[in-house]
């Protein structure tokens, strides 16, 4: 027979995640400070890149307004649940569609599909979460940079907008975003007029300008003209610089999938990057002399 007190820890699980979903689009900051326990680990690494965090429950709330207030709207929908419990410990995993908006003159809405993995405590009669780990295995639909510009929407009416970690890790993700898009002026925008590209194992590849970055990329944009996916496998912020692992995947017009794969550690200034230490090259193919020099 169903252990009936097992059933109720298993329906104020799954309530306890909705309220995090219900938290986050109300901007109900001290509902969302209520269900969590006294740490709590945000795992995105696998969304937005970046080591996982283990952070106070206040500064959870701190972090999460940082990100969210800026929209004026977002909608966290979930569905396939599944939970289990096991004493005092308990899982939640379900899918995630999440609608994103900013009144923006470019795409205002973002909507990001993934995976909600959640690890929960029980306190005396509730159900507090302890872990959140967010797997987006899609690609974003509409304006990929809509985070930043609802970071810079969070900043009007009179407050300062600073530079963070986010603003910084951004813009490896904008590009990636611009490259799968092959859409070049897009990409040229997160670079500065006087960019500076330096490869260490190709030194005389090495140059200066955002003019030569698109001379480049409507080569490799026209050359893979059946597709480019463009990721940031991982990324590492320092200061004013991101460290990053690249793997672009292209397809040309005669069918042959080209892959790239390597680190660039980029330098960012106001939001776009003023240089780069560039270690990217192509995977060795049986006709590796075919592949393309992206730095030419």
């Amino acid at each position: 027979m169903t252990d009936v007190n097992h059933l109720a820890d298993r329906v104020a699980v799954a309530e306890t995640v909705a309220r995090f979903a219900w938290s986050q689009d109300l901007k109900d900051w001290a509902g969302l400070r209520a269900i969590l326990a006294d740490t709590v680990t945000m795992d995105v690494s696998e969304h937005l890149g970046g080591p996982s965090q283990e952070l106070s429950a206040d500064d959870f709330v701190v972090a999460s307004r940082a990100v969210l207030e800026g929209f004026q709207s977002t909608h966290h929908s979930t569905s396939n649940v599944i939970v289990e419990v096991e004493g005092d410990h308990a899982t939640y995993r379900s899918f995630v569609v999440a609608y994103h908006h900013v009144p923006t003159d470019e795409v205002d809405w973002l909507v990001v599909r993934a995976f909600w993995h959640v690890d929960l405590q029980r306190a005396g009669n509730e159900w507090r979460l302890r872990r959140i780990r967010v797997v987006r295995k899609a690609p974003f639909a509409g304006n990929s940079e809509l985070y930043a510009i609802a970071k810079g929407a969070r900043g009007q009416g009179g407050r300062e907008v600073s530079a963070s970690t986010d603003d910084v890790r951004a813009v490896p993700f904008r590009m990636a975003a611009a490259m799968s898009d092959r859409d070049v002026e897009k990409l040229v925008a997160n670079y500065a007029d006087d960019f500076d590209c330096v490869m260490p194992v190709h030194p005389d590849r090495s140059f200066r300008g955002a003019d030569q970055v698109r001379a480049n990329y409507t080569k490799i944009f026209a050359r893979y003209s059946n597709g480019l996916d463009a990721r940031v496998i991982d990324s590492v912020v320092d200061g004013d610089r991101v460290w990053t692992e690249w793997e672009m995947i292209g397809t040309r017009a005669d069918g042959v999938v080209e892959t790239i794969r390597g680190a660039v550690i980029i330098r960012v200034e106001d939001g776009r990057a003023a240089a780069v230490r560039f270690y990217l090259d192509p995977v060795d193919a049986p006709d590796a002399s075919a592949q393309l020099n992206i730095l030419g």
